[in-house]
């Protein structure tokens, strides 16, 4: 599955990665059955949400829950928008969750 992250806050990237050094392509397992690959960030120059992350997620469907409740404690309540497979998602574990388990029983 694909994220799309727009936010603000361009150390959010780091947060997520739980790094300060964040190459292309690279992988972290922030919980187990959960990898997150490092896809790129594009920064334009607006005033809402001038960085969009992308991350590549593969997640095992038992640990769909801990992944949703982990990505919305990194995110702490900052004003973002997140889309799954080009899907807009709101920032709260039930909805993300709901998503996640789309993802994977329509594939």
């Amino acid at each position: 599955m694909f994220l799309e992250i727009k936010t603000h806050d361009s150390q959010l990237k780091f947060d997520l990665f739980e790094t300060e050094d964040l190459p292309l392509d690279s992988i972290h397992s922030p919980k187990e059955g959960v990898k997150i690959r490092y896809e790129g960030t594009m920064v334009v120059p607006t005033i809402r949400f001038p960085e969009t992350i992308f991350i590549d997620l593969e997640i095992e469907s038992g640990h769909i829950d801990e992944f949703a409740r982990w990505f919305t404690e990194k995110i702490n309540g900052q004003e973002i928008q997140l889309k799954i497979d080009s899907e807009e998602v709101k920032i709260n574990p039930a909805d993300i969750e709901d998503a996640l388990k789309k993802k994977i029983i329509v594939g």
